[in-house]
């Protein structure tokens, strides 16, 4: 909880000026896929729910210096447009080993820290009972769809990969069952 606490006061004190917007949005996914490990942590797996909830919480946790960083850029603090336009061309590829690296710095467990890099790899494989980077990986996948319950909402991407069905989701009339 005090993790959660000090992460959540470093989001809140951030200077993103000129990207509140992209910010804000990492900060409800961190919060959304959070609140969803710990549900899926309780409902379908073994893992420890507080384990699950921080691992959600802390999983994008590298893209909060790397917009702080873009802030400090002289040359697009008057270009709002070019300033969102690298974010979005430099974040999504960087934030992965920032975080890793921002965990392992503030000594976090390696299984918490590896949550970093592997929460965006659905072309993973599981390897044996759903693990904290499996489930980390499923709530990033859910938190992007608007409705857990309609087929049609699912991608099959999603449904086919064997990370989805490891964590016991699929059912015989219902191919999601969550409720969130």
């Amino acid at each position: 909880m005090i993790t959660g606490l000090v992460i959540a006061q470093n989001f809140i004190n951030a200077k993103t000026r000129g990207l509140e917007n992209y910010f804000n949005e990492i900060w409800q996914q961190s919060n959304k896929v959070s609140a969803i490990c710990d549900v899926l942590a309780h409902q379908k797996t073994d893992i420890d729910p507080e384990q699950a909830l921080l691992a959600g919480m802390v999983h994008n946790i590298g893209v909060l210096p790397l917009i702080l960083r873009l802030n400090k850029i002289s040359a697009l603090n008057n270009e709002p447009k070019l300033l969102i336009h690298v974010a979005n061309q430099v974040v999504p590829k960087l934030y992965p080993k920032a975080g890793k690296m921002i965990l392992n710095k503030w000594n976090f467990s390696p299984v918490i820290a590896s949550v970093a890099i592997t929460h965006n790899r659905l072309e993973r494989e599981s390897t044996g009972p759903i693990d904290l980077n499996d489930l980390v990986l499923i709530a990033c996948e859910l938190n992007k769809m608007s409705d857990f319950t309609d087929n049609d909402t699912i991608p099959e991407t999603f449904v086919n990969s064997t990370l989805f069905q490891s964590c016991g989701l699929i059912g015989p009339k219902h191919p999601l069952i969550l409720v969130i």
